[in-house]
């Protein structure tokens, strides 16, 4: 076994037990060691220097009963009483004559009083030189030293007093060295505690900070595209509604020119009668209805009062354009403030058109048409138009024995009209059409039912 116990020499030639005590006595080519077995470790080297004939004393050697060490070398004689011989006791001290790091001296910048030496990350090349306090065979002094956090154990280095790292890695180290003496007694070790700085891109805060910078270009590269995604939704919804407002402003621009056709109707065929105070009465009330018509020509919602104005209106007229052949009634729920609520422009009128032409027109005693806004369960505006005419399957029969038939354009344009409204305004306005009949299922009337929420009616012209 030598590692670790500090052998001058792996040659041995013979080993002997001291006579009074359990210590060995070892020859070797590099001196006589004295070794603790229970210990293993060298107690001390006896050489020329202590008067042995040669330091090679891998010649025979004995020891006799009074503990006399007895060697022959050719033909001479060593005696070295083990009893009476001074051994070397005294530990020797070390300290260090040179610390270098990339061959600059840092000796005399250390606080030996709590030696730490810091270094950069890019400072791990370390040389160190020491020496120990030697006077009694000073040649035959031993150095060892231990780097732990790189070394597992001591390295034990004869009498050379110096040693070199590089390449240290970041991290903390403590560098250990002691020495022994002539007789092999090693003193304490003297330690330098060493700590090398990680590089800033290897600590935690720069990581740290790396992480939150690749964090938020992220997110900022997800939000960028968020962004991005809802500016092109936008444009998109934006480009819809146009092309929405675009549709409903066509489908106004063909209503309005289809009821003033027939209007127009009514006054030529009293001018034609010579019935010309119908004719005047006729005119002014038109003119009435083409200025609330021009006024909302360019608004796609009214207000629900100027909508009952104007189909007052129409009423008024087609009930003397067909010289009073139908009674009507318009009725507005209480608790309905008509100059709050906001509808649809000339959604209602082309259902009262309907009633009138295809119901009551072909009535043939007098009929009656009731027009009523109120609140349904939901809170929705909702509008009953009601009459009592022939009903749908006779209009549609009388209809198709005409020889000029005359293509009606106000209901699909109306129902083209909500489906848009519905799409562009995220509302659900609906209108139902219901046959009425008596007990013997016979026709007695119409009755269309529209239903217009109001929480969405009131946001329309802001949206607009």
């Amino acid at each position: 076994i030598n590692s670790g116990i500090g052998l001058p020499s792996d040659y041995i030639l013979k080993i002997k037990t001291d006579a009074k005590d359990s210590t060995l006595w070892i020859s070797t080519n590099q001196g006589l060691l004295k070794f603790d077995p229970i210990a293993k470790k060298v107690l001390s080297i006896l050489k020329k220097q202590n008067g042995l004939e040669d330091d090679d004393v891998s010649y025979p050697f004995t020891i006799t009963s009074s503990n006399q060490l007895v060697q022959s070398f050719f033909g001479m004689l060593n005696i070295v009483d083990l009893d009476t011989y001074q051994f070397n006791n005294n530990k020797p001290a070390i300290s260090f004559n040179a610390v270098k790091v990339l061959n600059e001296e840092y000796l005399h910048q250390i606080d030996w009083q709590h030696p730490l030496l810091t270094l950069a990350h890019n400072e791990n090349f370390i040389q160190f030189e020491f020496t120990s306090l030697l006077y009694n065979n000073s040649n035959q002094g031993q150095y060892a030293y231990y780097l732990e956090g790189l070394e597992k154990d001591w390295i034990y280095n004869d009498n050379k007093n110096s040693v070199s790292y590089s390449g240290l890695k970041p991290g903390t180290y403590i560098f250990k060295v002691k020495a022994a003496n002539n007789d092999g007694l090693w003193g304490n070790a003297t330690t330098l505690k060493i700590i090398i700085n990680s590089p800033f891109y290897q600590r935690w805060w720069f990581i740290a900070l790396c992480l939150l910078a690749v964090a938020a270009a992220v997110y900022s590269w997800n939000r960028y595209k968020i962004n991005e995604v809802k500016k092109e939704e936008n444009l998109k919804a934006n480009f819809l509604q146009q092309i929405a407002l675009t549709e409903m402003k066509a489908l106004r621009a063909q209503m309005n020119p289809h009821f003033i056709f027939n209007s127009l109707n009514s006054i030529q065929k009293y001018i034609l009668k010579n019935d010309h105070f119908a004719a005047s009465q006729y005119l002014t009330k038109f003119s009435r209805l083409i200025r609330l018509i021009l006024d909302h020509s360019n608004q796609s919602t009214i207000l629900l009062s100027s909508e009952l104005d104007l189909l007052k209106l129409y009423v008024e007229m087609e009930s003397l354009r067909f010289d009073e052949r139908f009674d009507y009634t318009i009725t507005v729920d209480k608790n309905i403030n008509a100059e709050m609520v906001a509808i649809p422009s000339m959604l209602v009128q082309p259902y009262i058109e309907n009633a009138i032409w295809h119901g009551l027109l072909h009535k043939e005693e007098k009929g009656m048409l009731t027009i009523s806004f109120s609140l349904d369960e939901a809170g929705s505006l909702k509008v009953i138009i009601e009459d009592n005419g022939v009903g749908r399957q006779r209009a549609a029969e009388l209809k198709s024995k005409q020889v000029l038939k005359k293509k009606s354009f106000g209901m699909q344009i109306t129902e083209d009209r909500m489906s848009i409204i519905n799409r562009t305004m995220n509302i659900n306005a609906t209108s139902e059409i219901i046959d009425l009949k008596d007990d013997q299922q016979n026709a007695t009337g119409t009755r269309v039912v529209l239903h217009i929420p109001l929480q969405n009616i009131n946001s329309i012209n802001n949206w607009l």
